[in-house]
């Protein structure tokens, strides 16, 4: 089991999933109300994070050798805010994350960078890189990688601007066109279950925010997480969470199969 060498986080850190934002009629909230909220939630669970006081860990034998084997790790991934960004060196939550268990065991981690996923995935598979901070599971890939037990759970919402500025279902969906964040399971489950939807998978989240911002596509369909880091990096004060998708977004540690102890 990959949660084997990641214990320390699962130990350390009981991250609660972020509670998805209930709405209706009668209590809707503004725009600005809504980042300022899922805002903090943001920055409550990245302060969670950083303030954890040490703990007492043993490894076990197997996990000593490892680490005696292994004094600097290579890891490496793409920029996903607000998990991971590696614009200028390497933030974010996942990195956070490493960093403790680099103060735990000792290990030293090194990155190098990978062009987009699909060289991620090459880099893990032919043993350029050891790990990868932060990806959605992906049933395909699960036959060629191990993910840990998901460390952030995030709710799937619907952003818009006022002109649908209460979505109660997808179905209200029908005929418009949807940017979906890829790799969410909500995609897979809009396509089959709702076909009216025009779908259109989201891989850089920022610019599909961008284009419902500015009218071009009418919806957004992603992680509460991002959303509300890109609302309040990009000041985006025309959109809103318009509704819940029953969907959620869990985040892992992945490596190659067969890599951990």
């Amino acid at each position: 089991m990959i949660k084997g060498f990641f214990f320390i986080i699962f130990t350390l850190l009981p991250i609660a999933d972020i509670a998805a934002v209930s709405y209706s009629e009668s209590d809707k909230v503004s725009s600005a109300e809504t980042r300022a909220t899922t805002s903090s939630q943001v920055i409550n669970q990245q302060n969670t994070i950083n303030k954890l006081a040490p703990a007492d860990i043993t490894f076990s034998q197997k996990e000593q050798q490892w680490i005696a084997d292994n004094p600097t790790v290579i890891y490496s991934d793409i920029s996903w805010d607000p998990f991971v960004n590696v614009e200028n060196g390497v933030n974010g939550i996942g990195k956070d994350l490493l960093d403790l268990v680099s103060l735990y065991s000792g290990i030293q981690f090194q990155y190098i960078k990978a062009r987009d996923r699909g060289e991620l995935a090459e880099m893990l598979e032919d043993n350029r890189v050891f790990l990868n901070l932060a990806a959605g599971k992906d049933n395909i890939d699960s036959i060629r990688l191990d993910y840990s037990d998901p460390y952030i759970q995030s709710p799937i919402v619907m952003v818009s601007t006022e002109k649908y500025s209460y979505l109660q279902d997808i179905s209200q969906l029908s005929g418009l066109s949807v940017a979906v964040s890829k790799g969410t399971n909500a995609e897979a489950y809009i396509r089959e279950q709702y076909p009216d939807v025009r779908v259109r998978s989201s891989t850089h989240n920022i610019e599909e925010l961008l284009a419902v911002s500015s009218g071009k596509l009418d919806v957004f369909i992603g992680s509460l997480m991002v959303v509300a880091h890109h609302l309040r990096r990009e000041e985006l004060y025309n959109l809103r969470i318009s509704g819940n998708v029953d969907r959620s977004l869990a985040v892992h540690f992945v490596v190659a199969k067969g890599r951990h102890p």
